[in-house]
Formats: structure tokens, sequence, C-alpha cells
């Protein structure tokens, strides 16, 4: 059955009391949910041909769309977890991880974020940065809890577009929207589950990674159709979550690709992993 997109509600912030951990700890413990997620529809019976969801036909992968050339003055929007945050430059309330470690990681300055170095060398300009420490793309967290306040498949509603396509808190629609997702779901031992078809789709699958993320991009896609979306995956995450995503990305025409060789100092990218991760992604995305 299809998730009811209509039926989302405004997310409630999240405590302003920093919550950031190292992305290889769980989060403290979080309030239960409250927030605008798509809701799913009420159960109901449904033909025996449609039972078993996980073997139902996953959409027909879809070409990526051609890459636009990027000008100057591009609109951008950054989709992330704690490699995007930055103190002041993320929504209030979120958990944020730089430079809240300073003693333990040089990254100390905004200016030495990834985003924020590819951004300005491009000429680009960053409309919002909807980042969340510990964030993962699907409901399930860090110990079992629930990060429906957190997920990628909530701040999507909340913070990059409404169910019936406006702007949300980003103010308005980006032309670029990176997605850098997926870590936490792997560190934090989300099942992957299996590519479901969105019109199958249940509340309980958005507790998985794959099932959540072909959501999101079924979400976004039909409502952001001029908005080039790119994702980008970590390194060091489960095979089954990287194969997984790009899996995902190729039925959307998502363009995906690869991170490698990341410097990184408690888990998190360095000043030497950020330029890193400015380079390749730059040279990703023409």
């Amino acid at each position: 059955m299809v998730l009811g997109l209509a039926a989302a509600t405004q997310a409630q912030p999240a405590s302003a009391a920093k919550q950031a951990l190292p992305a290889t700890q769980p989060v403290p413990a979080a309030r239960q949910a409250q927030q605008a997620q798509p809701a799913p529809a009420a159960k109901q019976a449904k033909p025996a041909a449609k039972q078993a969801t996980q073997t139902q036909p996953a959409p027909e992968p879809q070409p990526a769309p051609a890459a636009q050339q990027l000008q100057p003055g591009t609109k951008v929007v950054i989709f992330g977890d704690s490699y995007s945050t930055f103190e002041g430059f993320i929504p209030e309330g979120y958990a944020c991880w730089y430079p809240e470690y300073a003693d333990r990681n040089d990254v100390h300055d905004v200016d030495s974020t990834w985003w924020r170095i590819l951004c300005v060398e491009r000429g680009w300009d960053v409309i919002f940065n909807s980042s969340y420490s510990g964030a993962t793309i699907c409901n399930h967290g860090y110990g079992g809890e629930d990060y429906a306040d957190r997920s990628f498949v909530t701040r999507m509603v909340t913070d990059i577009v409404t169910p019936d396509g406006r702007p949300a808190a980003c103010g308005q629609l980006p032309e670029l929207l990176l997605v850098l997702a997926g870590t936490n779901d792997s560190w934090a031992g989300a099942e992957a589950g299996e590519v479901i078809p969105p019109e199958h789709m249940e509340g309980a699958d958005l507790y998985k990674c794959l099932p959540a993320t072909s959501y999101m991009f079924y979400y976004l896609k039909r409502r952001l159709p001029d908005t080039r979306i790119v994702m980008i995956l970590n390194t060091d995450m489960r095979p089954e979550i990287t194969d997984g995503l790009e899996a995902v990305c190729a039925m959307y025409g998502v363009e995906c690709m690869r991170l490698h060789d990341i410097h990184k100092q408690m888990g998190h990218p360095s000043n030497a992993g950020m330029r890193a991760i400015a380079e390749q992604v730059g040279a990703f995305v023409k």
C-alpha cells in the first residue's frame, strides 16, 4: 500500500542541548517520534498476489538525467549527517559534530568543510544545510532507538520540499541537492532490507535502510523534477548498504558516487579528508 504523502505534519524541533557523539557511538536517548513524516496508510487486506511485498518487482532502473552544466550562483542544498555539520550553519537544535571535538579532529573552521570548499570554489550558493549528526536515512537509530525525529525520510519533508511540492524550511527549491547519507544506517546496525516498490510499502519499512532510501528518492524525484540530485557514499560502510544504495539510485535515476581514500579522525573527515571529499565530489559533479 502506498504511504500517505499528504499526511505529513510539522516536525518538532530537536532539543537544543548538544547530542552529538562520535558516529561510532550511540547518540543519547531521543524522544519518541512526533515529527512530520509521510504517515503510512491504514493497513487493509491485500490480494494474495500482493502479500509477499519482497517478491514484488522493483521499479525499472531509470537512466540518470543528462547532467546540466552548473554555473556560478547555482542554488545548493546540503542533505547530510555529521560529516556535513558545522555549528551555526545547520538548523538550531540539530545535533552538531563539528567543531565539537576540536581537540581530537583538526577541522576547526567552516571553510575547511567539504561542502564549503566545493561551493566556494565553484561559486555555488548554499541556501540551506539540513545536516544532523548521527542521523540515519531510515528511522532505526543507534541502540535500536527510534530516530524518526531526525531521519532523512523525515527531514526531506520538513526541510527540503513539502508533499505538495513547495519549498520547506530551505525557503526555495534547490537546483542541486547533495546527499551524503547512509553512514549511520550502516554503523548503527540498521537492517538493509529489500528494495520494495513504494506502492507496496508500509510504515515498518521506513525502519530499514534500502526501503527508506527507495521511498526518499520516490518522494524527492517527483517533487523536485528540475533538481539535480547526487548521492555521495562514504567509505567503511557495510557492503550490503553501499551496494544497495547504489542499486536504489539506479532505479530512480539518481546520480551516485563512492568516496575513496578519506583520511579520518574519530571516524570523521580531517582537514585532509574534507579536502579529498570536496575534490572527489567536484570531479563528479561538473
